[in-house]
Order: structure tokens, then C-alpha cells, then sequence
């Protein structure tokens, strides 16, 4: 949830992965993002160990895979792979708010 850290072992304080369902990402009232199955959400606080910025609302029924900060870290060191992933992941969402921007 917005305002809390990624470290921390609260309840959403967590990366998240939907496996089933669709969930969207809130800022001040405006849709930025829908995630489905197999895409992360949370993954700014917790590489940044910073609060969060957005809210996540389901859109239909979901089952999430749950990552503590330290495994979801474990993990990305463990497999290249899926870091570079992660990395593709926020390069497009930093496209796609430039360009939200540029059309403002």
C-alpha cells in the first residue's frame, strides 16, 4: 500500500506476482497500470527500500505469489534473467508514463 516500505514484513509490504486475476495500480486517483498473471507489483518499494507510491486494487478474484523483500533480492541475484526482466518491465512503464506526460 502506498506510504509503506518495501523492507518491512507487513502484510502487503511484499513483492507480488498475480497467478490468477487482474489487479490495477492507483496513483492520486489516476489508473497507472492493469497487471495480470505473471507480472510483478510492489517491485520499486522493495528494490528501493523506499515507501510506496501507488495503490493495488483487484479488478477480479485473485491468487498472488508473495516474495519477502529478502527473497525477492535472493532471487534476482540468483537469476540474471529474471532481473533483466524486472529491468525491461520498469523501463516500459517509464516509457508509457512519459509518453501519459507528453500528452498532457
Amino acid at each position: 500500500m502506498r506510504g509503506r516500505t518495501g523492507k518491512s514484513m507487513r502484510e502487503f509490504d511484499h513483492e507480488r506476482i498475480p497467478r490468477e486475476g487482474l489487479v490495477q495500480v492507483m496513483a492520486n486517483g489516476h489508473v497507472l497500470a492493469r497487471v495480470g498473471a505473471g507480472e510483478c507489483v510492489g517491485e520499486m518499494a522493495v528494490l528501493e527500500d523506499a515507501p510506496r507510491t501507488a495503490d493495488v486494487v483487484a479488478l477480479t478474484p485473485c491468487t498472488t505469489y508473495r516474495f519477502s523483500a529478502d527473497v525477492f533480492r535472493g532471487v534476482l541475484e540468483a537469476h540474471p534473467s529474471i532481473m533483466w526482466g524486472i529491468v525491461r518491465l520498469l523501463i516500459r512503464r517509464l516509457r508509457s508514463a512519459n509518453a501519459q506526460g507528453a500528452q498532457q
